[in-house]
């Protein structure tokens, strides 16, 4: 009956293979057997269309790999569930179609918690740390500065700005009709709503709701928006949301390479507003895509109301421990830096920040820029080494 068995190989047009993605991210886990099947179909499916033929017998696919259909048919299930490959059967004719899928860069690889976590389990921590850096592509002196031009300096065109951006224009005019007053938005506030325009979908009306409750009247008599006050106002709008599976599709910002190098000023600015934007349950939420347990909202709620955290804070501390501990929620090892940054008055997002990318940097010689440096002791040091 196997013997009788066809299939064809069918792949996209542009379908390039990252062989680097292919052995350091997903040979570790689905073994070399697999991988050799892979490429083993990636061959048949060229053969397959230098030779003008849609379709070759199964048998001789095992007979090549020395499979029997069993280890085919767990090999074939280790791509599947990898998305490295689909499998079709056509009921009518019985023939079966594997579709090849491009393996995926490392970013997107470990954007997948699961992926992310299996990886670390067999690969170890300092691996997975060394693969990090290899694919930070940031291998450049400290003291290079990035002067390449960017897309909106050659690619002028105002359509595509009405495209991209908010319609800031609208939003005065909109304000001028309601109030008769006129509100002064400086850049820094602009960059706030355009971040919660483009990470959330808030349309014009939402955005212009969060904005009455932020405007004050400054020394001159003139009214203006308060940064942090439409920070307040958008944390609150977002957290009144009553359909919670909406944060599985809201964009956060996140890039792990943040710990142990240098970003730059606007993908720190991205980070840190989504870590500000959101409460913990709903940023927790965002990254697992699943609904929380309840020893991790008790978790979080320790975090808040025991060691009274801002949840700005706890987001950091979430993002910052997952890295560390395999992506699970550690209470322990959250718990022991909630201690330190109560100890030590790290209550303020940036300054825990620094704390924790000088402390993983000291092994390189750095200097610690954090004023309060001499009470921090021993038990972040073990904290660290944990």
């Amino acid at each position: 009956m196997v013997n009788s068995i066809v299939f064809s190989v069918i792949k996209k047009h542009d379908f390039t293979i990252n062989y680097k993605s292919l052995y350091d991210l997903y040979q570790p886990i689905i073994g070399n057997d697999a991988v050799s099947l892979y490429i083993t179909l990636l061959h048949e499916s060229d053969k397959l269309s230098q030779m003008g033929v849609q379709f070759n017998n199964l048998s001789s696919l095992y007979n090549q790999l020395n499979l029997s259909y069993e280890s085919f048919v767990e090999l074939r299930s280790k791509l599947e569930a990898f998305q490295l490959l689909r499998t079709y059967i056509d009921n009518e004719s019985k023939k079966y179609y594997f579709e090849l899928v491009e393996p995926v860069s490392f970013k997107e690889f470990v954007n997948n918690q699961k992926f992310r976590h299996i990886l670390l389990q067999k690969i170890g921590q300092a691996n997975y740390e060394r693969l990090e850096y290899l694919y930070s592509n940031n291998h450049l002196p400290k003291s290079s500065l990035n002067i390449s031009v960017n897309f909106d300096h050659i690619f002028r065109s105002a359509d595509l700005q009405k495209i991209y951006e908010f319609n800031f224009n609208q939003l005065y005019e909109n304000i001028s009709k309601k109030t008769h007053q006129v509100i002064t938005l400086n850049e820094q506030v602009k960059d706030l709503i355009n971040f919660f325009f483009n990470s959330y979908s808030l349309n014009l009306a939402e955005i212009e709701h969060c904005i009455y409750n932020a405007v004050i009247q400054n020394q001159n008599k003139q009214f203006e928006v308060d940064y942090s006050l439409l920070q307040i106002a958008f944390k609150k709008y977002i957290d009144e949301v009553n359909n919670v599976d909406v944060f599985k599709q809201i964009k956060i910002n996140r890039n792990s390479k943040m710990f142990f190098d240098s970003l730059d000023e606007e993908e720190l600015f991205q980070i840190f507003n989504s870590y500000q934007s959101l409460n913990s349950e709903q940023y927790y939420h965002a990254i697992k895509k699943t609904n929380l347990t309840e020893d991790e909202m008790d978790t979080i709620n320790t975090l808040r109301n025991f060691y009274h955290l801002d949840d700005s804070l706890i987001n950091l501390m979430i993002d910052f421990s997952l890295n560390k501990t395999h992506g699970n929620l550690n209470p322990s090892y959250l718990y022991k830096m909630a201690k330190t940054a109560n100890a030590c008055n790290l209550l303020d997002i940036k300054l825990l920040y620094q704390y924790l990318t000088t402390k993983k940097q000291t092994s390189r010689n750095k200097n610690v820029d954090v004023s309060n440096q001499q009470k921090i002791n021993d038990d972040w040091t073990s904290l660290f080494n944990e």
